[in-house]
């Protein structure tokens, strides 16, 4: 598998189906640097960089930090936890139910009218990124917008290590 992502043989089929892709990480202290570094950001900037190199257009990338966290989830999960994956869920499922407020209720609507509503429905995502160096950010404070990725070197570098290991 790992030889058929970096040779591009993924990413080909990828753009020759017309496929979408959302694809992101959570933010949390909570697990150390070096695990999430070689599982989750190295492998997603890799796979990003190969569908872009093999002419993947941005419009069918929408690449993700998600830092927010609605009130009501600190009754579910400590607030020391931050923005893990489950915490992640409860917008990626809108389970309101948990008690949004009007504002976080919004916010997520808006973020899932931008990324999964078009991913499921096959309209075009809505991702304010220029470039591939860049990811859409739903902030702490439900702020939607688009930010430079400062690890992208840094992780890209990473991932040509960790293959040259395999």
């Amino acid at each position: 598998m790992l030889k058929l992502l970096r040779d591009g043989t993924v990413a080909k089929l990828f753009k020759d189906r017309g496929m979408k892709i959302t694809i992101g990480e959570t933010e949390s202290e909570t697990y150390g640097l070096i695990t999430s570094d070689v599982q989750v950001r190295a492998p997603i900037r890799a796979f990003v960089k190969t569908l872009a190199d093999a002419g993947v257009s941005l419009d069918r990338i929408f690449r993700y930090r998600s830092q927010f966290r609605a009130k009501c989830i600190s009754k579910l999960y400590s607030p020391e936890l931050g923005v893990t994956h489950s915490v992640d869920m409860c917008v990626w499922w809108y389970l309101t139910r948990f008690g949004f407020d009007q504002d976080e209720a919004a916010a997520t609507r808006d973020w899932l009218s931008r990324s999964l509503i078009p991913l499921v429905n096959g309209t075009p995502l809505r991702s304010d990124c220029s470039t591939i160096k860049q990811y859409m950010e739903f902030t702490p404070n439900a702020e939607i917008r688009a930010v430079d990725d400062v690890y992208w070197d840094q992780m890209i570098t990473l991932s040509e290590i960790c293959a040259e290991t395999v």
